[in-house]
Formats: structure tokens, C-alpha cells, sequence
């Protein structure tokens, strides 16, 4: 009666994130990376893998993504659905394969501390990778563990295949997945040494899988060096490394009296998420910062369910349950009210009344994907240029010294900026400034500017 309503509880709990998460769907505010995602998937799929060879990215969420919506349409719910489909997978997993190799309870928690997570939610609907990378890394993880205690030949190349899909989503799921690797090879060089012959296949079905990018990956790495936009360590990075230590501390404290596997389990899981944070961190302190905290995003069906584990061996859960599901309520609010924020909405129709099809929008800084978005139709000049920007269609790249050529003083010109960043000296002098509207979107806030030529005339006037 117990395992019959525990089975219940699950598929209620699987349809109850689902939904949730599927609420967060019907919203058109976007943020700069999720133009670029738009952009991109409007090229043909070669067009796309040589943007993305100058870029940071590997393919497969974008060619997936433009399949998908070569398929049912390139509306933005369409790009969004593509998304929740990866974090809806990633819930399956506890559904599907965490309640039958560690538990229905285990599968539970699971479940309910992917949702108490923060920002897990905000991930399921981003129209970007995180989502994928999630499932495909959890995936890996566990064929990993069904290698070690039920080793097969078809899970060794479930195992390689899972950890493939994930090196080929993000970079940092490639870091994940090669901890995840590295932890299971070195489980079975001392535990179980029989195994050898599947594990070396894996092994080399991933090499020779990866070999094909790995090139591009050694250029995409230099070329970040020089020029990525992080200056320092994110301090939210830190704060995740900060808070891990003495969690994972307490977890392998509490082990003793567990199953082999779920030990294996539990620091296999560790050794994973604090192989991501020091290769991180080691890239950022060595050649110059390539980290920040949502790149740790691969690793939270891992965390899920290490923590998780912990939690059905030594918790009751009769209170602690029904306090996480409060949580992940609390916490989908949250999300709910940022994803639904009305500020970039209000703006475009407030904005909608005094701009024309002729006005230009100038812009220094990455606004320029957003205001490229909502505002297709109208001329984009952005004053330096990566070569990723090519995503972007309609976006002119003009330095500043060539402006005086394309600009003239009857004309209506914006200039949209993030507020961080300070006007840059050459729009002063250029240009007479009014600040007249503000807008947030995703964590970032930006201001407008109408911008007037200054005429040679005015220049040169005492």
C-alpha cells in the first residue's frame, strides 16, 4: 500500500513540475543570448557550425533547436518548448531510471530538490543549452553507476553516447562529463579491474566521437582568452564553491552506514561537481576568467541526486517532503514573477510611441541583439564587431570614426545602453544626449538615449 502510494506520489510530483514549468512558457521577454540562439537557428546548419566555430558553443543544442523548429515554427514558445523538453527529461530521469536503481524515496527527493534549486526553473525555459546539458550530463552519470554495478556492454555504449551528447551541448558539460568519466574509469581500475575491456570502449567511442571538434574547441579556448567579456571571478561562482565545501564535507561524513554503490554513488557525484568548479577555476586564475556560476548548470541532476540519496538513507521525510514541496512552490514564484517581469513589455509600448521606421539605433554594447529582436525592421549599427555577431542579420557593424559618413543631424537616433556602463566619450562628443527611458531585462538594466548630431557648425562655436 506504502510502495503503491510512493509510486503515485512520483508520477504526481513528475506532472506537477512538468506543469509548472510549462507555465513559464508564454512570455516574450528575451535577454542577449537568447537573440543570439534566435538568430543563429535562422542559418542554414553549415552557416551555423562556422558562426559557432567562432564562438564558445559546440552544435548540437542548435542544430537540435533549428530542427525542432524547422519542424513546428520559429516562434518563441516553440523556442522555449525546445528547452522545457530537455528539463522535462531531466525530471524523467528520476522517474524512469533514479526510482528504479536507488528507490522510490530517492527518486522523490530527487524530484523535489531539482525544483528547490535556485534558478533551476529559470534554466527550463532559457533558449539556451542548460537545459540539455543537464539531462544529457545526469544521463551519463547514471549509466556510469549501472556500468559499475551491472556492467554490460550495450550501458558502455549508453555511457559514451550520453557523455558525447553532453561534450557536443556546452563546454562545461564537456568538463562534467569528463569528470564523470574519469571518476568511473578510476572506480573500475581499482574496484572492479574485470570490467577493463568495456570501459576502454567507451573510452574510445568518446575520443574518436570528440576528435572532430576537439580542434575547434583549442581555437575557441585561445580565441576566448584574448577577448571574452568576463574581467574577473564572479563572485556568485565563488559563493557556489564556498557553499559546496562544507556541504560535500558533511555528505562523506554521513556514508558510513550505506551501500557500496551508493557510496561509489556519492562520491563519484562529488568528485564530479568539484572536478567542474577547480578545471573552472583553474582556466579562470591560469589564462584569464571563463567562469561564472550558470556554467555549473550540467551539474545539477548530479547534485540532485547525490543529495538525494543522502536524504532517503537517513530522513524520514514525512516533514522534510512536504517543507520541499512548499519550497519549490516558493521558488517557481519567484521565477514565475521575474520570467513575467511586465518592465520590458511597458517599455516597447511606451517606446512604440515615439519612435518611426526611419530612426537608427546605435549601440556599444550587447543591447544590440535585444533592441535587433524586437525591432527588426529598423537600422541596427553596433560600433565593434565579433565574429559571432555575423549571427545577427540585421546588424550593421560601424566604428565609431566612420559614424560622421552614415549620420546626419535630421535624423532620430537611440542609443541603448546598459546602465553599468557609462556613456563613452565619443557619443558625447558626437552627439547631443537626453536619457528618456529604462527597461529591465533578464538581470540586466538598460537606459535610452535620444541622440542628436552635433552639426561642424556647433563644434566649432565658442
Amino acid at each position: 500500500m506504502i510502495e503503491t502510494m510512493k509510486n503515485k506520489f512520483i508520477t504526481i510530483l513528475f506532472i506537477l513540475l512538468t506543469l509548472m514549468v510549462s507555465g513559464l512558457l508564454f512570455n516574450d521577454n528575451v535577454w542577449f543570448d537568447e537573440t543570439y540562439t534566435l538568430a543563429l537557428v535562422r542559418h542554414s546548419y553549415g552557416e551555423m557550425t562556422d558562426i559557432l566555430r567562432s564562438d564558445m558553443h559546440p552544435p548540437l543544442y542548435f542544430a537540435g533547436l533549428k530542427l525542432f523548429c524547422s519542424i513546428w515554427g520559429y516562434d518563441i514558445i516553440i523556442t522555449k518548448l525546445y528547452s522545457l523538453l530537455g528539463f522535462v527529461m531531466l525530471l524523467s530521469l528520476g522517474w524512469l531510471i533514479v526510482k528504479k536503481d536507488y528507490g522510490k524515496k530517492t527518486a522523490i527527493f530527487y524530484l523535489l530538490i531539482i525544483g528547490i534549486i535556485p534558478m533551476s526553473f529559470y534554466f527550463a525555459v532559457q533558449q539556451r543549452c542548460y537545459s540539455w546539458s543537464m539531462f544529457f550530463v545526469t544521463w551519463c552519470f547514471l549509466e556510469g553507476m549501472r556500468l559499475l554495478r551491472s556492467p554490460k556492454w550495450q550501458t558502455a555504449i549508453l555511457f559514451a553516447i550520453t557523455a558525447l551528447c553532453a561534450a557536443y551541448n556546452h563546454i562545461y558539460a564537456l568538463v562534467a562529463a569528463a569528470g564523470v568519466v574519469i571518476s568511473i574509469n578510476i572506480c573500475i581500475l581499482f574496484k572492479y579491474q574485470k570490467e577493463w575491456k568495456k570501459i576502454l570502449t567507451a573510452d574510445a567511442l568518446m575520443i574518436l566521437g570528440y576528435a572532430g571538434w576537439l580542434g575547434t574547441l583549442l581555437t575557441q579556448t585561445r580565441q576566448a582568452s584574448q577577448n571574452f567579456w568576463l574581467s574577473s571571478l564572479e563572485t556568485n561562482s565563488l559563493i557556489i564553491l564556498a557553499l559546496s565545501i562544507p556541504l560535500f564535507a558533511l555528505l562523506l561524513c554521513q556514508q558510513k552506514t550505506l551501500s557500496e554503490s551508493r557510496k561509489c554513488l556519492i562520491k563519484s557525484g562529488i568528485f564530479t561537481i568539484m572536478f567542474v568548479h577547480m578545471t573552472g577555476f583553474g582556466i579562470s586564475l591560469l589564462i584569464c576568467p571563463l567562469y561564472i556560476a550558470r556554467y555549473a548548470s550540467p551539474l545539477l541532476g548530479i547534485f540532485a541526486l547525490v543529495t538525494a540519496v543522502e536524504l532517503a538513507h537517513h530522513i524520514k521525510g514525512k516533514i522534510l517532503i512536504p517543507c520541499l514541496l512548499l519550497v519549490c512552490i516558493i521558488e517557481y514564484g519567484i521565477t514565475a514573477s521575474f520570467e513575467y517581469n511586465p518592465s520590458l513589455r511597458n517599455f516597447r509600448n511606451e517606446f512604440d510611441t515615439v519612435c518611426s521606421p526611419e530612426d537608427i539605433f546605435i549601440y556599444c554594447d550587447s543591447s544590440f541583439g535585444i533592441m535587433s529582436y524586437y525591432y527588426p525592421d529598423h537600422t541596427h549599427i553596433c560600433t565593434y564587431y565579433e565574429p559571432w555577431f555575423d549571427a545577427f542579420e540585421n546588424v550593421e557593424y560601424v566604428t565609431a570614426d566612420h559614424l560622421d559618413a552614415i549620420l546626419s543631424t535630421d535624423q532620430q537616433i537611440w542609443l541603448v545602453i546598459n546602465e553599468k556602463k557609462e556613456l563613452p566619450k565619443w557619443i558625447i562628443q558626437k552627439f547631443h544626449c537626453r536619457q528618456t527611458l529604462s527597461f529591465q531585462c533578464d538581470f540586466n538594466r538598460f537606459t535610452v538615449w535620444k541622440l542628436q548630431v552635433i552639426s561642424p557648425l556647433q563644434k566649432t562655436s565658442p
